[in-house]
């Protein structure tokens, strides 16, 4: 997806990486396997993670939520198919500040019969993350790349606490716009949620 490669672009410009820094901290197209992103979860200590990808909330297909990956063969097969799933992060014991989950649908709001935080977002918590800015619906990339940008940069100059960042950035977000454009539609700006535990 272009937009996530902004996206990853413009956060790891946020965050001072230098190019070498980006090509051993980024991940990208194939190099984004779910082996190779367990690997790095369970060897390595990361201030702040961020996922931009598709996100699944789960359901007789998959049976449980999950991030898009590359296959780890190139080609997507039943016994290959990229997927990292909830059930992979729980089991992991991360330290991390903040988990950034810039896909659809990462902490579903308990609509049609799902449990409310059974997403994504909780598993990163139970495995150790401090807060998880995540999506209850299906997004648009525009106003995610604006949103996941600048909690990272509130975040890390650590002016405000992350809710209070996410309620700023909505807010302009949701001013943007002209009244009749998308900008002013909830569908664009309200979908967006921080959660941690006290």
């Amino acid at each position: 997806l272009e937009e996530t490669r902004r996206e990853m672009a413009a956060v790891a410009g946020l965050l001072g990486l230098s190019a070498a820094a980006r090509g051993e901290s980024v991940l990208a197209g194939p190099r984004a396997t779910r082996s190779e992103v367990l690997r790095r979860l369970r060897q390595g200590r990361y201030r702040y993670l961020l996922f931009a990808t598709h996100g699944l909330a789960g359901g007789a297909d998959i049976g449980e939520p999950a991030l898009v990956l590359s296959p780890d063969s190139g080609r997507r097969s039943p016994a290959d198919d990229g997927l990292l799933r909830a059930s992979d992060i729980v089991g992991l014991t991360l330290e991390t500040e903040l988990v950034v989950l810039s896909a659809c649908d990462t902490s579903p709001s308990g609509e049609d019969g799902a449990e409310p935080l059974a997403g994504l977002a909780s598993a990163f918590l139970v495995a150790g993350a401090r807060g998880v800015l995540s999506t209850q619906w299906p997004v648009v990339s525009e106003a995610s790349e604006a949103v996941y940008t600048a909690m990272i940069s509130g975040f890390d100059a650590g002016r405000d606490r992350p809710a209070e960042i996410l309620k700023r950035t909505v807010a302009r977000l949701r001013l943007s716009g002209k009244p009749e454009s998308l900008q002013r539609h909830p569908v664009y700006w309200a979908g967006y949620e921080f959660i941690a535990f006290p």
